[in-house]
């Protein structure tokens, strides 16, 4: 095909790449009337395509951004940003917690912001290599990544459900399994947990210390206590609430030390743990970086919020409980995810005890010789 395309009327910011034997088209606006947050390049295509379809598509990218920098941001019947809309209009969205909804708004974003740098292209051109490269974006954060994966999936089966395509290409898409190197279980002791909780009273923190103190002095998970309801999963002295992980339900008589703490407690909110800040619910990655913010203060480098259960659970083992009596206030469902906790601290204080012993007998058998 030859280069027809200079003789029609282009809008602005289209440029040409030759190629070997083709040519291709790019959108580009000048890095210095660019308006913030539009792509460096769209590719538009090649010579090779319909020279139609390819002028129209120029036009298209163009009012696009005519659009972006007059502030009205718009999408194209097909394109990712269009499928993320009727995701989030659709029963399969606003049925789900307004916690998910939450965490799901920020790879809305990420995916419509893709969108974008696409041209708004139809989701039916988007392959498993492309969605592989936007991943790649991920791959020193594999966690986000997988949930970059999984959000987009949901967006792929709205595409599905409106017929844009037949198959979700995510099918295809592998991500490489990373070990992460697991942090070492550092044991919470009383002085510990206390030394927190009143950096945090003394900071305006009520909340954060009361977050910790439950957490310890039930053995519970962080996410199930940010989550708890007021006047329903502490009353009267008792706890009782449903584990989000396991679904098991879990009630008990809160300990003396955390009556004195949650009785002075109070939230007018549906939620117990209201952030002073912000006057919201705690979420959880806010819990786990302010925590360590202040944990950092403290000296205490090694403490991570998350030990604080496991803590709970090497103390129970010490003072002689039973794997039935610890799962009954636990909530696990099985022993042996517990004895894991107990068993790598139990194995460090034996290896230290063995190495201490073996010190020992070589310093009296050289006051021997």
């Amino acid at each position: 095909m030859t280069d027809c395309m200079a003789t029609i009327n282009l809008p602005p910011n289209v440029q040409a790449r030759h190629r070997k034997g083709y040519i291709d088209y790019y959108y580009i606006v000048h890095p210095r009337t660019r308006a913030k947050g539009w792509p460096a390049n769209i590719k538009l295509g090649t010579s090779k395509d319909d020279q139609t379809t390819l002028y129209a598509y120029a036009w298209r990218t163009h009012l696009d951004y005519v659009d972006y920098k007059n502030g009205v941001s718009r999408s194209h019947e097909g394109s990712l940003h269009d499928c993320c809309d009727k995701y989030e209009k659709s029963p399969y969205y606003t049925d789900l917690s307004k916690r998910t909804q939450r965490d799901y708004a920020d790879y809305f974003k990420e995916i419509k912001k893709w969108s974008l740098e696409k041209g708004h292209a139809h989701v039916k051109y988007i392959q498993p290599k492309h969605i592989v490269k936007w991943l790649s974006q991920w791959d020193s954060k594999p966690v986000k990544q997988r949930r970059a994966k999984t959000v987009l999936s949901l967006v792929m089966n709205a595409a599905i459900r409106e017929g844009f395509i037949n198959t979700n290409p995510i099918r295809e898409v592998t991500l490489q399994r990373r070990k992460t190197k697991k942090r070492p279980i550092q044991i919470w002791t009383e002085r510990d947990i206390d030394t927190f909780v009143n950096e945090c009273d003394e900071r305006g923190l009520y909340s954060l210390g009361s977050i910790a103190l439950t957490m310890i002095e039930t053995a519970q998970r962080k996410g199930d206590v940010v989550n708890m309801v007021t006047g329903k999963s502490y009353k009267d002295g008792r706890l009782s609430y449903v584990q989000s992980k396991t679904g098991k339900t879990v009630w008990m008589p809160a300990t003396k030390k955390l009556r004195e703490r949650l009785d002075k407690f109070t939230s007018n909110d549906y939620y117990m743990f209201i952030r002073e800040s912000t006057g919201k619910q705690w979420r959880d990655d806010a819990v786990t970086h302010m925590a360590r913010a202040i944990l950092d203060s403290l000296g205490m480098k090694k403490h991570i919020v998350q030990h604080l259960r496991h803590s709970q659970v090497n103390y129970l083992y010490e003072h002689g409980c039973t794997d039935n009596e610890i799962t009954a206030f636990t909530g696990h469902e099985k022993p042996e995810t517990m004895r894991e906790f107990y068993r790598e601290k139990v194995n460090e204080t034996m290896a230290e005890k063995v190495v201490n012993l073996i010190d020992e007998r070589r310093g009296t058998n050289k006051n021997t010789n």
